[in-house]
Order: C-alpha cells, then structure tokens, then sequence
C-alpha cells in the first residue's frame, strides 16, 4: 500500500512539473535565439571610402574603424572578366563617399563582413542585381527577390546582360584557378 501511495504520488509530481520544466525550456530556448539573433546581427555604420570591385568596398566607421564589406546575395564580374569596371562604376556611383548602414551576417575567409549595404533604406545588394551590375549569387542565397531582380535584369538587358550573357564570376574564377 505504502508503495502504490509513493508511486502516485511520484507520478502526480512529474506530471505537475512536466508542463511547468517544459514551459521553462522554451522560454530558455528562446531567450537564447533572440541573443544569438542579436549577436548575429551586427549593425555597422561608416562613410564608403573604398569600392574594391562591383560586390566590395570598405567603409570607415564615426570611431575612424575600417570595415571591408562583401555585399551578400551578389556576385559581381573579377577584374579582367568583361564588365568588371561597369560593375565597380555602378556601385562607387551609388555609394562612394556616403554614409551607409550594413547589417552583417558572418565574416568570410578573407575577414571581410558579409552583409547587406544599406544607402537611405534602399538595399544596395538588390539594386546591384535590378540594375544589372551583378549576378543573384544563388550558391549563397535563396532569396527570391534577388532571383526575380535578375530575370528582369536579364529581359530587359541591362547592365552585364546587354548582349549575351556573359561567364558568371564563379566560373571565371574556377577557369583561373586551373590555369
């Protein structure tokens, strides 16, 4: 008797305390995403004092910090690749001198932050590929309105896509390597 009294009770605790621990962990697991999230999203501001080619740059931050920036979502053609000075043209046209907003992602290898370029609200990674200066760098993104920037680039051919479309970046830059 005594024994089938203590397992009822056991079982009636663990049962009272399974919706409270597990109210507790998601609460937990989502205190921890929202940090992560911050910690992820660094926001970095500067004035463009470097265009480096048509997807990179460096701004120098109020604190006289420099950041190398790569543009996500895009791939801009390689120096000696047809284009390359139009695409480097484009994006100094549009943000050389002017302070602008990144919201980062991560770093690549060469400690370049990669991130979203904003001048005044408007995603310049996005304006790149509408304008018809850069690729939707679809290894790296699934975004879908970089995906529809360059089909309508490509229709209406603008930029790199006035004749026939030429080497993607990517493949320029694996040609070289095996040369």
């Amino acid at each position: 008797m005594i024994d089938s009294r203590v397992h009822y009770r056991a079982k009636s605790v663990a049962q009272g305390a399974g919706p409270f621990w597990r109210k507790c962990a998601i609460f937990g697991l989502l205190v921890c995403l929202a940090s992560a999230r911050q910690i992820s999203a660094e926001i970095i501001e500067g004035r463009v004092i470097g265009i480096h080619d048509g997807d990179s740059l460096t701004l120098l931050t109020q604190s006289q910090k420099k950041h190398r920036i790569r543009l996500a979502e895009i791939d801009a053609p390689e120096e000696g690749q047809k284009f390359a000075e139009l695409s480097t043209k484009a994006l100094a046209g549009k943000v050389f001198g002017k302070w602008i907003t990144v919201k980062s992602k991560v770093r690549d290898q060469y400690s370049r932050i990669i991130g979203t370029v904003l001048l005044e609200g408007e995603n310049v990674n996005l304006w790149m590929v509408k304008q018809g200066f850069a690729w939707h760098y679809a290894a790296y993104s699934e975004d879908s309105d970089f995906a529809n920037a360059e089909i309508l680039a490509r229709k209406a051919k603008r930029g790199i896509w006035v004749n026939a479309p030429p080497m993607p970046p990517w493949e320029f830059r694996k040609r070289m390597k095996q040369n």
